[in-house]
């Protein structure tokens, strides 16, 4: 299997048999789209609405080929073949708390993408009006 790091960062996972496998970033990003709009304030703070549109930047399915991405980008996909590190309780961290490692992916089945021309269908936080 060959897995593709579509992020910038280079993504370190621990396997179950204790093995650190690291994987590069390839130099392409895959990214979501993002439109934000002022949506008032709280107290004095801006507040801005955001909608998040599809996922760019992830080649055509290749077989064999799995392709690493954030978790934005996963929750804007429901391909089967990209997965993002897990970042949860799991993650191997420093005494900072800082993600040193990751000890698997998380794969998305179903996708919660928005047309950005539906922004006003949604709330301020992204629910459907």
């Amino acid at each position: 299997m060959v897995f593709i790091n579509l992020t910038p960062h280079a993504i370190k996972v621990k396997t179950k048999d204790g093995e650190m496998k690291e994987f590069e970033p390839s130099g392409t990003i895959a990214r979501v789209d993002v439109k934000e709009t002022p949506a008032g304030d709280l107290d004095g703070i801006p507040l801005a609405r955001r909608v998040t549109g599809e996922a760019s930047g992830i080649p055509s399915k290749k077989e064999g080929t799995i392709y690493i991405v954030s978790s934005m980008v996963l929750s804007a996909t429901d391909r089967s073949d990209v997965v993002a590190p897990d970042t949860g309780k799991s993650a191997v961290r420093d005494e900072g708390g800082r993600i040193q490692a990751v000890t698997g992916f998380v794969a998305n089945g179903s996708s919660k993408t928005a047309s950005l021309s539906q922004i006003d269908n949604y709330d301020w936080i992204g629910r459907s009006l």
